[in-house]
């Protein structure tokens, strides 16, 4: 999947992760939900602070089942230069190109700040902007999972991006 700014290296971990979950379930395609997946499972990062935050765990049976490799393992492929975009299906391209295009825009909205490194900065995908691309993508079963379970704790999905935000931005920025 061709996209003008690269995952960082935590991402490239969740989709290997969302690869081996969906290989797992006998899927050769990642589907969002594999996406979500592989962010329960991969805990650091702004998306895993955001979904700690609202108490949304992978299932035990998933984290025991699921054998992924060890963050050494990925620092070992990334030094190799192991990094490719597993084959997303239809709805999990759209979560993706949807990551890409809040990396960009929140980027846009950070550059506008003092930072003094800005001249050297790049937009990229986190695990914070697939959280925000899987819930721009409400028809995906991941969205309606997080519906259900934010619904469970009397909230909205739009918590997780207000949330997400004022990680990124702090409580004071808009």
């Amino acid at each position: 999947m061709k996209t003008d700014i690269l995952p960082t290296d935590r991402t490239y971990k969740v989709l290997a992760i969302a690869r081996d979950v969906a290989t797992f379930e006998g899927c050769e395609i990642i589907l969002p939900i594999h996406l979500l997946h592989g962010l329960l499972l991969e805990r650091d990062g702004i998306a895993g602070t955001v979904l700690a935050s609202v108490e949304i765990q992978a299932e035990n049976e998933l984290r025991e089942a699921i054998n992924y490799p060890s963050s050494k393992e990925y620092e070992t492929w990334r030094k190799c230069g192991i990094r490719e975009v597993p084959l997303l299906s239809g709805p999990a391209k759209l979560v993706y190109e949807s990551a890409a295009q809040e990396g960009r825009d929140l980027f846009q909205k950070m550059l506008p700040t003092s930072w003094p490194y800005k001249d050297n900065a790049w937009p990229y995908i986190g695990t914070e902007h697939l959280l925000l691309g899987l819930l721009n993508v409400p028809e995906s079963s991941a969205y309606q999972y997080l519906e259900t379970k934010m619904n469970e704790k009397g909230l909205k999905p739009i918590h997780m991006r207000d949330v997400t935000l004022n990680l990124i931005f702090g409580p004071s920025r808009e």
